[in-house]
């Protein structure tokens, strides 16, 4: 199943470079998580019981990890001073 998830990513990863390359449209990080996500839930209806269980738990992580992506985004970055 890991091997399935690893799939889909590189799928998008694939589809988002030729958007580049073809139409000159760079996808932002979080589009291509969205993107992500929504090949995971497509992926997890014709899988078996406990595919889909793991399925849904990498789909969890992702989901998580992307809104601490989202939340870090939107914090201001602090300015710290190099000199005392």
């Amino acid at each position: 199943m890991n091997l399935f998830s690893f799939a889909i990513v590189w799928w998008v990863l694939w589809k988002q470079r030729n958007k580049l390359r073809i139409e000159g449209v760079f996808p932002t990080p979080t589009n291509s998580l969205f993107v992500i996500s929504t090949h995971i839930q497509r992926w997890k209806i014709p899988l078996g019981e406990h595919q889909r269980a793991h399925l849904e738990e990498v789909h969890q992580k992702l989901m998580a990890w992307t809104e601490e992506y989202l939340k870090r985004r939107q914090e201001p970055e602090s300015e710290e001073e190099d000199f005392p």
